[in-house]
């Protein structure tokens, strides 16, 4: 009966810190989608999924005539603590 709690008490402790979500934010509709390497990538810090604590990314300063798409892809969740990983595509 222990080690059956001890499991399960490992797999609700485990449990929130799995999956991957994924946001895409289209900037330029007129941006072609066959682009498979972003033009930037970083990876970047969360508290409680609002604040970032890594700073903004300027997208002007990394394409020259603006982002096509922007990408978030969550990698993991630590608590309070989301670390995830922003893409951009230039057009």
């Amino acid at each position: 009966m222990k080690r059956k709690l001890a499991a399960l008490a490992l797999l609700a402790a485990i449990a929130p810190a799995t999956g991957c979500y994924q946001d895409m934010i289209i900037v330029d509709s007129k941006y072609n989608p066959g682009k498979n390497l972003p033009d930037y990538q970083t990876t970047q810090l969360n508290l409680l999924g609002l604040v970032n604590l890594s700073g903004p990314v300027n997208a002007t300063s990394v394409c020259q005539n603006g982002p096509g798409i922007v990408q978030v892809k969550t990698l993991i969740t630590l608590g309070v603590i989301t670390i995830s990983q922003a893409s951009v595509f230039c057009k």
